[in-house]
């Protein structure tokens, strides 16, 4: 976890623009560090989708829009709507190739698994996306796609807590 720390103090130092955010996203990936995601049982609900299971705030549903090949679906609160992709036939929805197009990115292991979160500022808006990789490529449950527009601290930090709590139903 100090590894995790470190990285996303390095690359936030090197980011060009849209410093607010990635400082705001600094500090909200911070405080994982020091405290834990949503904890099973207090103020969060576990759900069981077909890979794995998720930790989501009251107040989030879940809606699987799938596809055969891979667990798709969306969870929303409201107007905020985080959208996962999961499976090996997923893909990788942030990646190195992403990077330059990403005015905050962060590769580093997180809860034991390789994580990758981007942020590309878009003209209207900013589009956080995390992908979680397993350590075994042959694993059908991974990767682990997040993505969603956030535009406050809340969103920011629900879209942290729920695709950081994921767990896969491992064999």
């Amino acid at each position: 976890m100090r590894m995790l720390l470190f990285l996303i103090t390095a690359v936030m130092g090197s980011a060009c623009f849209g410093q607010d955010m990635e400082t705001q996203l600094q500090q909200l990936l911070q405080g994982h560090l020091t405290t834990h995601p949503l904890i099973p049982g207090s103020a969060s609900k576990n759900i069981g989708i077909h890979m794995g299971t998720l930790s989501i705030p009251p107040g989030f549903t879940n809606k699987r829009t799938g596809t055969a090949d891979s667990e798709m679906g969306y969870l929303s609160n409201g107007g905020f709507i985080i959208y996962y992709d999961i499976g090996a036939m997923s893909g990788a929805h942030m990646n190195i190739t992403l990077k330059g197009k990403c005015s905050f990115y962060s590769d580093s292991i997180y809860n034991g698994y390789k994580t990758i979160a981007g942020l590309q500022k878009l003209p209207a808006e900013s589009k956080l996306t995390i992908t979680v990789y397993g350590n075994d490529t042959r694993n059908s449950h991974f990767p682990a796609n997040f993505r969603a527009t956030v535009k406050n601290d809340t969103e920011k930090k629900a879209m942290l807590d729920i695709a950081l709590s994921y767990k896969p139903n491992l064999p």
